[in-house]
């Protein structure tokens, strides 16, 4: 990315209220988080909420968006 992209690209993201940080995709600490958060979304929630309603395996996907869902607003 060339700087008159990044500073286009921090332009918006100031006027739109988003917050955005940089951070390297292979540094383990912050992998190590999201895959905690992965492991206890699905492992907990999911799994609990599919048994919970009684519905079939094939309901897996729909069900996992509503605990993310619910994580990102509370973020």
């Amino acid at each position: 990315m060339d700087s008159s992209t990044a500073t286009r690209n921090s332009e918006f993201f100031e006027n739109t209220g988003i917050k955005y940080e940089r951070s390297n995709v292979e540094t383990l600490q912050i992998n190590e988080i999201a895959e905690r958060i992965n492991r206890t979304l699905i492992d907990h929630l999911v799994k609990s909420m599919l048994k919970d309603a009684k519905l079939p395996q094939k309901f897996w996907a729909e069900v996992v968006v509503w605990p993310y869902t619910i994580y990102l607003r509370q973020s």
